[in-house]
C-alpha cells in the first residue's frame, strides 16, 4: 500500500464507515492515492531536475542549454554531469584562485584534502597547477588531459592549467622479489599534465 492511501485511510472524515467493508470506496481511494503517488513521484522528479548533482539526463539538458554545453554522443551521464559543472563554474567565476578551487572540487567530485591549488608564475603564461591525489584524478569522469581542457576556461584571457598528481606505489608481481635494501621498490610518484 501506498503512504497517500494510508494518509486518506487514516484521516477518514468518516469514521463511523468502515473502509475494509465497503470495496467500492476502497476502490475509489486506491486509484486517488495512485494518482497521488504518481503526482508525487514527477513533482520529486521535477525537483531533482533542478539540480545539477541530481538532474535526469533530460532536465541535465535543460541545465546545460543555460550555459551553453551541448551533450556528446559518447557521455555517459557523469561526464556529462562533468562537463555541465565546469561550465556552471567557469561562468559564475569571478577568476580567483577561491573560485577556481570550487570549480575543481566539483569537477573532480572530491573534498578538499585531495587537492592544492596555487598560481605559478615560473612559466610564460600564467598557469594555475592543481596538485591532486591520484586516486580523486583516476576517480574522475574524464582523463587528465580532458580535466585540463574542461578547467582552461575556469582560469581566464591567457592562462593555462596544470594537474600534478601525486599518489604512492609500491613495486609488485606474482614473481617479483623485492631486494633486501637496495633498489628503489617504494616511494611516491607523480605525474604532470598541461
Amino acid at each position: 500500500m501506498s503512504d497517500n492511501y494510508e494518509t486518506l485511510v487514516d484521516n477518514d472524515p468518516n469514521p463511523a464507515i468502515d473502509l475494509n467493508d465497503d470495496e467500492r470506496l476502497d476502490a475509489l481511494l486506491r486509484a486517488f492515492a495512485a494518482t497521488l503517488d504518481k503526482l508525487d513521484s514527477e513533482i520529486e522528479q521535477t525537483y531533482d531536475d533542478l539540480f545539477i548533482d541530481t538532474a535526469s539526463f533530460e532536465g541535465l539538458e535543460d541545465r546545460a542549454a543555460e550555459v551553453g554545453v551541448q551533450r556528446k554522443d559518447t557521455d555517459s551521464l557523469e561526464q556529462f554531469r562533468t562537463r555541465v559543472r565546469a561550465r556552471f563554474g567557469e561562468a559564475t567565476s569571478e577568476a580567483t584562485l577561491t573560485d577556481f578551487a570550487k570549480i575543481v572540487l566539483r569537477v573532480l567530485d572530491t573534498d578538499s584534502s585531495a587537492i592544492t591549488v596555487r598560481g605559478s608564475d615560473t612559466h610564460e603564461e600564467p598557469i594555475v597547477v592543481v596538485e591532486a591525489d591520484n586516486g580523486a584524478v583516476e576517480g574522475a569522469a574524464f582523463d587528465q588531459s580532458t580535466l585540463v581542457d574542461l578547467l582552461r576556461g575556469s582560469v581566464g584571457a591567457g592562462g593555462n592549467v596544470e594537474i600534478q598528481t601525486y599518489g604512492t606505489f609500491e613495486l609488485s608481481g606474482p614473481n617479483y622479489d623485492p631486494p633486501s635494501s637496495t633498489g628503489l621498490n617504494e616511494g611516491t610518484l607523480g605525474s604532470t599534465i598541461r
